[in-house]
């Protein structure tokens, strides 16, 4: 259960990065279809990861992530 854990942490880090690439990246101008379709990818993700862990610790993983990421290019 714990690599699947590990792999969906890593998988909803890079929906994440894909969403901010679409938000503030090369895709800046991307069509709100295309920035719905990552974010709804990005909420299966979570939903497989509360299978695992319950929803409030799915929800604490994934905001963490989702806050971490988006943060990053603030801080540089």
């Amino acid at each position: 259960m714990s690599s699947e854990i590990k792999r969906l942490r890593q998988e909803i880090e890079l929906r994440c990065q894909a969403v901010k690439l679409c938000l503030n990246g090369y895709a800046e101008v991307a069509k709100h279809q295309t920035i719905e379709h990552k974010y709804n990818a990005l909420g299966e993700c979570w939903q497989e990861l509360e299978h695992f862990v319950g929803p409030e610790s799915a929800n604490e993983i994934v905001t963490s992530i989702y806050t971490n990421i988006m943060a990053e290019e603030a801080s540089k």
